[in-house]
C-alpha cells in the first residue's frame, strides 16, 4: 500500500528535473498525478518512466500548456477535477532563473522569471494563495506546496542536478557540465560539497505532502546542503 494511494496531486513543471522525479515517486506511491508543462514529448516520456515505475497509464493525465497563462492555470485544474473530481495536492514545482537570449540583468528578465515563478499558477476560486517564489540572488527557483486540508508550504530547494544549470551550453554532455559546475563552485559554498539529486528534493516534497508532516503548515522549509547558514561574499545568507 503506497503511502498516497487514491491521492490527486498536481505538479508543475513535470517535464523533467525536480518536477519530474517528484511526479514519479508520487505515481510509485499510489497517487493520480497530472503533470504538465510546455513540451509533450518530454511529459510523455514523464509519462512511461511512472507507467515504467508501476503506475497505470490511467493514473496519468498529461496537461500540455504554459503555467504562465491564466487559461493553463485553470484548464489544469478543470481537466484534473473533471477526472478524478478532486484534488488532494499541489506541487507549484514550474520555474525559471532566466529568460532565453535575453540579458539576465535586464528588466525583462525580471518580469519574465516573476511571470513564472510568482504569478504562474493562479486559477480561479483554487483555494486561497497558489504561488512559487525565487531568490534571484542565487537562481533557486521555490517550490509551493498545497495539500488537503487546505495547508501552504514554502520549498526552496537548494543546488540540484538539473538541466536549468545546463540550459546555457546545450551542445556540451549535461552530465559533465553539472559535474564540472558542482567541483569547481558548490563544493566551495555548500557545507555537504555537493550538489543534491532530484530524487533527494522528491522525497522531501513527498513528506510535507504526507500525513506524516501533519502539522506544518505555513512555513518554508529550506533543503540546500547547508548552504543558507553560510555568508557569501556577496552578504547574502
Amino acid at each position: 500500500m503506497g503511502r498516497f494511494d487514491g491521492k490527486v496531486v498536481i505538479v508543475t513543471g513535470s517535464s523533467s528535473g525536480i518536477g519530474q522525479a517528484t511526479a514519479i515517486m508520487y505515481a510509485k506511491e499510489g497517487a493520480h498525478v497530472t503533470i504538465t508543462g510546455r513540451n509533450e514529448e518530454r511529459l510523455e516520456a514523464t509519462k512511461e518512466k511512472m507507467v515504467e515505475h508501476g503506475a497505470s497509464a490511467d493514473h496519468v493525465l498529461v496537461v500540455i500548456g504554459n503555467v504562465q497563462e491564466e487559461e493553463c492555470a485553470q484548464r489544469l485544474v478543470n481537466e484534473t477535477i473533471a477526472k478524478w473530481n478532486r484534488i488532494d495536492i499541489l506541487v507549484n514545482n514550474a520555474g525559471v532563473t532566466v529568460k532565453p537570449d535575453v540579458d539576465p540583468d535586464s528588466l525583462e528578465t525580471f518580469d519574465y522569471i516573476f511571470s513564472i515563478n510568482l504569478r504562474g499558477f493562479r486559477p480561479q476560486g483554487f483555494f486561497g494563495l497558489i504561488s512559487s517564489s525565487s531568490e534571484l540572488s542565487s537562481s533557486q527557483s521555490s517550490c509551493f506546496l498545497i495539500s488537503s486540508p487546505a495547508k501552504g508550504t514554502s520549498f526552496p530547494p537548494g543546488f540540484t542536478k538539473t538541466s536549468i544549470f545546463t540550459r546555457h551550453r546545450p551542445h556540451e554532455d549535461e552530465g559533465a557540465v553539472l559535474q564540472e559546475f558542482e567541483d569547481n563552485y558548490i563544493s566551495q559554498i555548500v557545507p555537504m560539497n555537493r550538489m543534491a539529486t532530484s530524487e533527494e528534493i522528491g522525497e522531501s516534497i513527498l513528506f510535507l505532502t504526507s500525513e506524516k508532516a501533519s502539522y506544518i503548515t505555513g512555513t518554508t522549509l529550506v533543503v540546500d546542503g547547508g548552504f543558507c547558514v553560510l555568508t557569501q561574499d556577496t552578504g547574502r545568507f
